[in-house]
């Protein structure tokens, strides 16, 4: 039920006890979100010589920008998911609201 309306039915599987699952529903046509960025990693090297050893590192880097913007004049609640990547790690310190085994949320 939403409001006073029939909103639909449906199933998911048992939750046990203090599990925690994020279920979408509906499109909030009143919410429109972008994501932009540069889709190519840009790579970083690092070289440093010290007592004889020369160290190189390097590391990709992918910025992502996600832009929201609410046409309604009521507040929403807005939770961002970002595939997780295998071998990539969130940069400087960002820190996901949570993780699932395929995605970041923040929000």
């Amino acid at each position: 039920m939403e409001g006073q309306a029939f909103a639909g039915e449906g199933l998911i599987e048992s939750l046990k006890a203090g599990e925690r699952r994020l279920l979408s529903y509906a499109q909030d046509l009143a919410m429109t979100v972008t994501a932009g960025g540069d889709p190519t990693p840009a790579r970083v090297t690092r070289v440093q010589l010290a007592r004889g050893v020369l160290i190189q590192r390097r590391e990709d880097r992918q910025q992502r920008v996600y832009t929201a913007r609410n046409e309604d004049k009521a507040p929403r609640t807005l939770v961002v998911e970002h595939p997780i990547r295998g071998g990539w790690t969130l940069g400087g310190d960002l820190k996901p609201a949570e993780s699932t085994p395929d995605a970041h949320r923040s929000g």
